[in-house]
């Protein structure tokens, strides 16, 4: 759930770290400082390519981490989709889908993904 990433590689004349600055679609911050120098800014610049081939639609969306990712351990015993019921879900949180002035509806428009 990444909104952006930045890379910040350091100047050889420069004190200041190489760094990494991720911020998730909910606002949170994160920094990554790397060791300064040449070896930093190598690292800093490979994790930085990681993230996005893992997290930005290259070519296909197919290529994205969450159609690559294969659980282990204890997840891969449970399908988190035959678990999480939005239904439910939404009655937990209040929302009522019947209530059309609360402004909530389920849609199976792109329950195929191919929207």
């Amino acid at each position: 759930m990444l909104a952006y990433c930045t890379f910040r590689p350091s100047h050889p004349l420069s004190r200041q770290q190489p760094s990494l600055r991720l911020r998730g679609r909910d606002f949170i911050f994160v920094a990554f400082q790397f060791h300064t120098g040449e070896e930093g800014n190598k690292a800093a610049q490979d994790v930085y390519d990681s993230i996005r081939s893992l997290t930005c639609k290259l070519g296909k969306i197919e290529k994205l981490y969450a159609f690559k990712y294969l659980p282990s351990g204890p997840e891969k015993e449970y399908n988190g989709w035959e678990i999480y019921d939005s239904r439910k879900e939404w009655k937990r949180q209040g929302i009522s889908e019947k209530e059309p002035d609360r402004g909530w509806r389920i849609s199976k428009i792109n329950v195929d993904y191919q929207v």
